[in-house]
């Protein structure tokens, strides 16, 4: 998932616009990441798509050499400037780059830890960017680039959180990262214990907030973040092994409140996306349906376009994405 394009204040837009859902290749996407009115989407197999908002038109690629790997994220850096994020164990975690018109990707990292595990990038612009993987040690595991996602160091751990054993990130939509800035960044985990980690010095210090979504078991926690101003933040997540069940997975801040889940939210299943589309409106998935709320998390309502994994949105064109399973993709705008 990207932040390279901040959200403007549209609360004009009312309404959501979906386009009829379409299958693409036997693939499940997770990673999706959208930018003035391109999509891209990527997914198991080594698939990648294209999709342009303008002409509805749709462009596949598959990595040379990739495609037993499971691209769980991406970030659209420009016109023809894409990073790729890989998960899995070992080797199978990488970061892929394209920075021209022609369909070539070049590894430019690849996971040599055996406890590894891709998880999530984000990137503010088109050179800065972070990465958030599994624990190798008893730190946040935290990378960062400012060239693009060519060369990654690691976040000196001895600067960052000390996790609890079994606490990790999930890769179920690659936002469980995000940037806000070039130097400050929050992070969201489940597992033994439901985490907001965030910074503003590029990890020299970290503020630690334990969540209310559910935790205790590997299946558990918060799945994704999303900021749009420091007056109103979302976590959704849950269980995914029990994702019908209903509860607190669904945390909203708001400075006159702090973190809170409210009443109307209780409705909620298991989530693994959110995205703030603006100051009124938000939008969450995961593999029971699709939600939205248009009083800022107050009340609910349920989508007739079935569950996906990701959201993506450019708050710029208004264009965005829902990516899931078996292939299945729907393009949508804010009107």
């Amino acid at each position: 998932m990207s932040s390279c394009s901040k959200k403007p204040q549209r609360e004009k837009l009312k309404s959501i616009a979906f386009k009829d859902e379409k299958t693409l290749k036997n693939s499940s996407f997770r990673g999706v990441d959208c930018k003035d009115n391109l999509c891209v989407i990527s997914g198991s197999n080594g698939f990648i798509f294209f999709y342009n908002h303008t002409g509805g038109n749709w462009y596949v690629n598959q990595i040379k050499g990739a495609h037993t790997l499971d691209f769980r994220d991406v970030a659209v850096l420009g016109a023809a400037d894409f990073c790729l994020m890989s998960a899995g164990e070992g080797k199978k975690s990488s970061i892929y780059k394209k920075s021209d018109a022609d369909f070539d990707w070049s590894l430019q990292m690849q996971n040599e830890e055996e406890k590894g595990f891709y998880d999530g990038i984000d990137f503010i612009d088109e050179n800065n960017g972070v990465l958030i993987g599994d624990p190798i040690d008893e730190y946040l595991f935290v990378m960062h680039t400012s060239d693009g996602g060519k060369n990654w160091s690691r976040i000196n751990p001895s600067n960052c959180s000390e996790i609890q054993e079994g606490e990790y990130a999930f890769a179920a939509s690659g936002s469980s990262i995000q940037m806000i800035d070039e130097s400050s960044f929050y992070i969201v985990t489940g597992g033994s214990r439901s985490m907001l980690y965030f910074t503003d010095n590029l990890g020299e210090s970290w503020t630690e907030i334990e969540t209310s979504l559910p935790s205790g078991e590997a299946s558990q926690g918060a799945f994704s973040f999303d900021y749009y101003s420091s007056d109103l933040m979302c976590i959704v997540g849950g269980d995914y092994k029990n994702p019908s069940e209903k509860g607190q997975n669904f945390s909203l801040y708001r400075e006159d409140k702090g973190w809170h889940q409210p009443e109307g939210a209780s409705i909620l299943p298991y989530l693994s996306s959110v995205k703030i589309l603006n100051a009124k409106m938000i939008l969450a998935t995961g593999t029971e349906g699709t939600f939205l709320s248009k009083n800022a998390g107050q009340k609910w309502e349920v989508l007739d376009v079935g569950g996906y994994h990701s959201i993506a949105y450019d708050a710029k064109s208004n264009a965005g994405m829902l990516a899931g399973s078996e292939g299945r993709v729907r393009p949508f705008r804010l009107e």
